[in-house]
């Protein structure tokens, strides 16, 4: 484990990354906002990002963050709980997405090496931060393992009851983040056969939607790029792919699968999540500049995001996004690279 500077906050606040290696394999990790900033196979780095903090605080496209409290779309930001009604920030359209204003992408979480190749971010919410309640005390474990695995681990429990959907939301480009060139001919498979369908704010309506012979029938042969041209009237709500898929199963099961035909290179994402969300980085701007000046825009990369359903709270027919004072909170999410 190596520890680096990764620059200062606009308070002052010095912010450090964690590298982490493993054979043909590295994975770097920041404080702030609890970060993957890179993820290498072979040297070549296929996650968007910046060279350090300054690029993380200026910039909204949550990449390489941790997603919390509530990962997605709550519709008009309001919930109720135990008899009370609670207003979250309103962030998107008319909705709360990614946990409101100032959601954990944009908190200075506390690390601790616990191994070689494992570090340990916390952060401790305070009671209706963003306008959640309970004190909310949650860790996220990240772990590269010698197979090119990149393991997280999320933790969470509460004082007062509340609601919790975690995620990671790296943005992929197969190619390496620095290839100077979109995501639209790799391609996907979708371990799912229902999609969650959109209205026009991205917000999950509740109905499900069979894939087949639609352009999200992502079977592993489709690449991003048949999303082209926009007929399909879900693919025009989102400007793109913005959807979460039904897995079925429980426990770890893959949910997922990218591959690049000019890399050769593999991503494989399983875990115990409720669904997968991908989003085809519809809104990155044209001119937004990464690491070492490289060039990213509109589908340069692709968010892989396995998480409870959006809305959950409001939709009684999805997995429940409640968590309760004395519950242990405890999922899973793993990346793999090969090639």
């Amino acid at each position: 484990m190596k520890t680096i500077p990764f620059g200062k906050l606009p308070d002052g606040r010095s912010v450090n990354a964690y590298i982490m290696t493993a054979g043909r394999y590295s994975a770097t990790v920041s404080e702030y906002g609890c970060t993957v900033t890179a993820y290498s196979i072979d040297g070549t780095d296929v996650v968007l990002g910046f060279d350090d903090v300054e690029g993380y605080v200026n910039h909204g496209e949550y990449m390489g963050a941790f997603i919390g409290r509530t990962a997605n779309r709550i519709a008009k930001g309001k919930f109720t709980l135990d008899g009370a009604t609670y207003q979250l920030y309103i962030n998107n359209g008319p909705n709360c997405n990614h946990g409101g204003k100032e959601g954990f992408d944009k908190k200075l979480w506390k690390a601790e090496v616990l191994a070689e190749n494992k570090v340990r971010m916390e952060y401790v919410s305070p009671d209706m931060e963003e306008g959640y309640p309970g004190t909310l005390k949650v860790a996220a474990e990240y772990e590269l393992c010698d197979d090119g695995t990149l393991r997280l681990d999320i933790y969470a429990e509460t004082d007062k009851t509340t609601i919790v959907n975690f995620t990671s939301h790296m943005y992929f480009n197969l190619d390496g983040h620095d290839c100077g060139h979109d995501t639209l001919d790799q391609r996907v498979k979708m371990y799912s056969a229902r999609v969650a369908a959109v209205d026009g704010d991205c917000l999950a309506t509740g109905e499900l939607l069979d894939t087949e012979g639609t352009v999200f029938d992502l079977n592993g042969e489709r690449r991003l790029k048949e999303m082209y041209p926009y007929v399909d009237e879900q693919i025009i709500l989102a400007n793109g792919y913005d959807h979460s898929f039904e897995v079925s199963g429980e426990g770890m099961r893959t949910m997922m699968e990218a591959v690049s035909d000019e890399s050769g290179i593999k991503l494989t994402c399983t875990s115990d999540q409720e669904c997968i969300h991908i989003y085809s980085g519809n809104y990155i701007p044209d001119d937004r500049i990464g690491k070492g000046g490289a060039k990213y825009g509109k589908h340069y990369g692709f968010a892989i995001e396995a998480q409870n359903w959006a809305n959950a709270i409001n939709n009684p027919n999805v997995p429940s996004s409640v968590l309760n004072p004395g519950e242990k909170y405890h999922k899973v999410i793993c990346f793999k690279l090969s090639k």
